[in-house]
């Protein structure tokens, strides 16, 4: 693992993401079954555990791909003509390398949907490896409360340093995008240290793991705040895999303002307050 992924930072220096998510949470559910979040709070009137975004990767049935041995995938960002709910897309955070010499350039290479997820889920599974990312935006405005849930392991991994990292920031990442959907942020920035800082500084991380099991946790997104990007990312050396599935983003639909309409019997009141008083000034006219 590099020295500068190893060093991410997951305590406050979080800049400019800190203040659009006071009070990040992330709770593992206990016993390792999947439950969705829910907001017992939810306040009189307001409806809550709306799905603003919805991914299992299950509609993917095509898996030309070995990488590595013996795990069948389909390279690649996840995409709806292929079987996923959404069109994903994909980034290099940092450059990495393994014990030969190999870089992880391709980003098409480093993430993929992969046919089972193992350690007892066999369906599909998104994967990141090494540096690299799958990344999804939603739109959170109107919503309250908003959270993400999913599920992840880790596999390959030889550090206790390797984990996932699930990032999200407020920012507009449409422009680095182009038709293809991927980017390569380290060549953005020319170092991993200056897309360190740019993480820090702009983006909100947690991490998880290792763990070959699978694990269920939610994090807080920023609520009624326009768009929101969440990567899911290896942060572990090249052919180094993170898994994700069944991946949730949930909110608390924001009421209306309420419009005071005053009783029947206080409008008559009005009415015969305001006649009297029309009286009374024609009186004196």
């Amino acid at each position: 693992m590099s020295i500068i992924t190893n060093a991410i930072r997951t305590s406050a220096r979080f800049g400019i993401a800190a203040a659009l998510s006071a009070g990040l949470a992330s709770t593992a559910l206990a016993g390792g079954s999947y439950k969705p979040p829910s907001h017992d709070d939810c306040p009189p009137g307001t409806v809550c555990d709306i799905k603003l975004f919805h991914e299992d990767f299950d509609g993917y049935n095509y898996f030309p791909d070995e990488r590595p041995n013996n795990d069948w995938t389909n390279l690649g960002r996840a995409k709806i003509s292929e079987g996923a709910d959404n069109n994903w897309y994909a980034g290099r955070f940092f450059k990495e390398t393994d014990w030969y010499g190999n870089e992880n350039d391709n980003i098409n290479e480093q993430v993929a949907v992969q046919k089972y997820g193992g350690a007892d889920n066999w369906t599909p599974v998104g994967r990141a490896e090494g540096g690299n990312a799958m990344i999804f935006k939603v739109d959170t405005t109107g919503y309250s409360d908003v959270q993400l849930s999913f599920e992840w392991r880790t596999f390959n991994t030889n550090h206790y340093s390797d984990k996932l990292a699930v990032s999200f920031t407020t920012l507009d990442l449409s422009g680095y995008f182009g038709s293809g959907m991927t980017n390569d942020f380290y060549d953005d920035f020319g170092s991993n240290s200056d897309v360190q800082d740019w993480l820090d500084d702009n983006w909100v991380t947690e991490t998880f793991g290792p763990d070959s099991d699978f694990k269920d946790e939610i994090i807080d997104l920023p609520s009624n705040s326009g768009t929101v990007w969440v990567a899911f990312w290896a942060q572990s050396e090249y052919k180094e895999f993170a898994k994700f599935d069944n991946i949730n983003v949930t909110g608390c639909e924001i009421p209306p303002p309420t419009t005071i309409i005053p009783e029947p019997a206080t409008l008559s009141v009005l009415s015969l307050g305001s006649l009297a008083l029309l009286r009374r000034r024609r009186r004196n006219a």
